[in-house]
Order: C-alpha cells, then structure tokens, then sequence
C-alpha cells in the first residue's frame, strides 16, 4: 500500500493525493494544502514505511477502510450528514495507526528521524528560560509529538477531499474546523500528544490580544482554542517535516510560528478588517436592558436582510417566474427541466451559469439579489432561465446554463472556440447602440475603450470555452441537440461568442415585462 502526492494533468491542474494497493487507485482532492508543504519534503515517505512492514491483511484493511469513506464522499452531499457518516469510519481508520504502535516502529525502524538536541530530557524551571512547561516542549514530548504528526498523515487525503467537498457551504475560516471534527471519536483526539499540543495553543493565546475580529465571525473566546488546534492540526501538522534535519527548524517552531502569524496584529487575518474594540460605559449590572457587546458593533452586511428575504420569497414558486418573463411558457417543458436539473444540488455551480440566469431574469429579480440566493433558489432560478433560453431558441445556451463542468483530468478536451467565429460588424455596431457604455482600461499604453457589453460577453465566452460539460438535459432534449442519447458529454459550441451575441441583443430588445409586484396576482402553481 502506498500514499503519493500528485499533479493532475487537467485544466486547471491540481494536487491529488493517490492511494494504490493491489493495483487499485483511490484519487483525493488536496489542492487546499499549500504546494509547498509537499515541495520542501517528501510527505509520504515514513508512513509508506509503516504501511510496508505491516501484514498484507491489515494493508488491505486499511486500504478497504479508505474505499468506505471515498464511497461517502459519493453518496453523501451535506455536510453535516458527511460528518456523522465519516466520524465512525474514521475512528476506525485511526484505531488502526495507534500512536503508541507508531512510536515503537519510528524508535526501531526509522532511523532517519532526529529529535533535535535542543529539547531537554526533563523539564527544569530556571529564571533563564523564558515560559512555563505548559508551553515547553521536553525530548519526550517531542518524540510523542512525531508520532502523532505521523499518525496524522493518513488524513491527508481525507481532510483535502473533505475541505474541497464542503468549503461552499462551512466557509474560508470554518473549513478546518468541521474538518477537526472528524477526528473527535478517535482515541489520537484524546490522546496523550494531543493534550499536551491542546495545552501548547491555548497557552499561547495572549489575554491581552483582543478576539473581537473572531467573535464578530461566530468564533467565541470559549471555541478559539478549539478553532485554532484544527487549523494546526489541518494546515501545519499533518504535513509538517518530522526528519528533523533542519537544525532551523522542527515541529514545535513550526506551529509556533503559525501561532504567531495568527495572532499577530489586532487580529488575526482569517476574520477580515481590523476591529477596534469599543469602550462601554459600565452600567447597572442588575439591570435587564443592558445591551450585550456584540450589540455595540455595527455589521456591514452586503445586502440588507430584508431585500435578501425578498429574493428569496420571489423564487418560492420559479414557474411564476417563468410566466412573468414568458406568458406562454410550455409548463409540460418546464417540470421536465426542472426534475432532470435537481443533480446540480449535489454539484458545483460555475460562475458563467449563474450569470446567464442574471441576465435573463433581470427583469423580474434583481440581478445582484441571485447571488444571495440558497443554492436550491440559485437552481430554480437556473432552471427558469434554462426553459426560457431552450423555448426562445437558444438550445445550446440552455444546455450549458444547467450542464455540470466536466472533472475528468483523464479525457482530453476536443472543443475549442474558432477565432473567426467572432462578433460580426453587424452584432458589434448592435450592441454600442444598445449599450453605449464602455470600460477604460488602466494601463499606460494607450488603449481603445472597451463596450461594458461586449466585454461581458468575452468574461463569459472564457468561462464556458475552459471545460468540457455535462449535460442534464432530458433524454428528449439531449437527442434533439446531439442527435442521440448515448452521450452526455458536451464541448462549447465554437461560435457560442455569436451566440451570446445573438441573446445580448434579444435582451435589450425585448418588450416590458411585469414587475415582481405583480407575482399576486398569478396563481401558485401545485407542484410548490
């Protein structure tokens, strides 16, 4: 059995991690670990090692235990349903590498790990050393320290498949700590290494550092100990260097200094802005009225609440929507649209999608009020623009708006767009009339103004032109547009830059429609 980090050779090109055994191949998403961290050394190297020497049934344990939480991440799309479903596997993945059994194989069989000499056998209080023990490292510990980091290499791929299957939906500095948590019925979480690093962060958390920047972004004082061991443990640990070759460095420093980096300034920088704590007057504390802290501060929200619930109210019922932008809409049509698009709940939307439905939609949603949509409501919202683009004639429009981009690295992108299938003088000419604005570009050359529109139409050409597409398409439909339905896979049309011209105008030009004022008085269709 073996671990090995590699580029894939797609477009865009990202880390994986591959796990082989008997042939058979398991490929993880690791592209959130920072390329250096598998550039400076190699990180497979010792538990490759451990996994040789164990006996070929308990690999193929291993190896079966890994299958099961690949099968999760392809049956399970919530993440909150992810981790129950993963925390028990996991524990068994873990109770299969225990600390102690890997102490014993790095003191016996790995003999190119050094514990540096730095670090004193015991710990001895003395005025000339600065800090406590809680915050001393001893060779003991160090060694400890080692087994549990090597432990930690088996997550690897399951923390980098974790972290890109949800960091949608838990967010940029919540990410690590839901990943955390797949750990938390393991006996390496209550380990003996893993209290002492618990005590190691928390001791180096400053009283006098205000957190006010992490408790504005729902981090509270009470948790930050907790979000901090998981960003070690997810961003530093798993992947440090554990030779101990570098006399510069070792696995203490490196967590201190990430630590420091954390906590450095005001705040640290996960959270955003700077925060000035604000000075409260101090009051009757028996009084019921008191405000709170956190309703001293004032938060710049993007949107307002209220205009947020609207958007949201709007897209209850999508087939209204279809009926205000297109009266005669073919409802038959719309249902089936709608029952073949709900696999997006589970997938990726891409930008270009959403922004096609902005344009359609414009009229009767406000397009800046799509993006604070959910993803069920961004879904509708595609499928009401998809079955507008399809019955107005835009087939090819209407199958990419609600495709899936392609994630096999392993075929080879046949499509491409065709220069000459540009703009035509007569479309271009069109479209300054429509919309004679145009963006200056800051540059010093001396550069020819570019129309708003036509740019718009060039950012979404290059979205949909980098990736191959799947097609959700009903069988019916799909037929009508590739001439069978033994194939799901779709390249962007080389003149899709004609295409979106084509739609541009027609936008411009279409007639006044109601407003969402008049959504009362259309009838709710059943099916909501």
């Amino acid at each position: 059995m073996k671990m090995s980090i590699v580029t894939s050779a797609g477009v865009p090109a990202r880390l994986e991690a591959e796990l082989e055994h008997s042939g058979e191949i398991l490929k993880w998403n690791v592209a959130c670990f920072d390329k250096r961290s598998f550039a400076n050394h190699d990180v497979c190297k010792h538990i490759n090692s451990f996994w040789e020497k164990l006996p070929y049934f308990r690999q193929e344990k291993v190896f079966g235990i890994y299958k099961k939480i690949k099968n999760v991440f392809d049956s399970v799309f919530e993440t909150t349903d992810l981790i129950s479903h993963l925390v028990p596997i996991v524990t068994e993945l873990c109770d299969e590498h225990p600390v102690d059994e890997l102490s014993q194989w790095i003191a016996f069989h790995a003999g190119d790990i050094i514990i540096p000499d730095k670090f004193d056998e015991i710990y001895i209080a003395s005025d000339e050393k600065p800090g406590n023990r809680e915050k001393t490292y001893t060779k003991p510990d160090y060694r400890q320290l080692v087994s549990m980091t090597l432990a930690l290499r088996i997550m690897i791929p399951v923390w980098g498949e974790f972290i890109y299957r949800t960091k949608s939906e838990t967010g940029t500095n919540f990410k690590e700590l839901f990943a955390g948590q797949l750990l938390m019925m393991s006996k390496l979480c209550h380990s003996p290494p893993m209290e002492k690093l618990r005590t190691y962060v928390e001791s180096n958390i400053q009283n006098d550092k205000p957190m006010s920047s992490a408790i504005i972004g729902g981090i509270s004082s009470e948790d930050y100990g907790q979000w901090l061991l998981n960003l070690v443990l997810v961003r530093r640990l798993c992947v440090g260097d554990i030779s101990g070759l570098d006399p510069l460095t070792n696995l203490v420093t490196f967590i201190y200094n990430f630590i420091v980096q954390k906590l450095s300034g005001n705040n640290n920088a996960s959270f955003g802005e700077m925060i000035k704590d604000k000075s409260f007057e101090s009051g009757d504390s028996s009084s019921d009225h008191n405000a709170s802290r956190l309703e001293g501060y004032k938060i710049k929200q993007e949107a307002p609440i209220g205009d947020m619930v609207i958007y949201d109210y709007y897209m209850e019922d999508p087939l209204k929507v279809v009926k205000l932008l297109m009266p005669d809409v073919d409802e038959r049509m719309f249902w089936e649209f709608y029952n073949s698009a709900q696999v997006l709940e589970r997938e990726n939307i891409a930008s270009a999608q959403v922004i096609l439905a902005q344009w359609i939609l414009a009229p009767v949603l406000s397009p800046r009020g799509i993006v604070h949509l959910s993803k069920k409501k961004t879904i509708s919202a595609i499928i009401v623009a998809q079955t507008v683009l399809w019955q107005k004639g835009h087939k090819e429009l209407a199958a990419l708006i609600g495709a899936v981009a392609s994630t096999n690295d392993n075929e080879m992108q046949l499509g491409g767009i065709n220069p000459s299938a540009r703009l035509n003088k007569e479309q271009i000419d069109e479209l300054n009339k429509l919309y004679p604005y145009y963006r200056v570009m800051s540059t010093k050359q001396k550069t020819k103004p570019v129309n708003a529109a036509v740019a718009a139409i060039d950012s979404v050409v290059n979205m949909l032109s980098q990736r191959d597409w799947i097609l959700t398409l009903p069988d019916q439909y799909a037929e009508t547009l590739l001439g069978n339905q033994n194939t799901r896979r779709y390249t962007c049309p080389y003149d899709i830059k004609v295409m979106l011209g084509k739609l541009v105008i027609e936008i411009a030009n279409r007639p006044s429609l109601k407003t969402p004022h008049d959504f009362a008085h259309l009838e709710p269709s059943n099916k909501f």
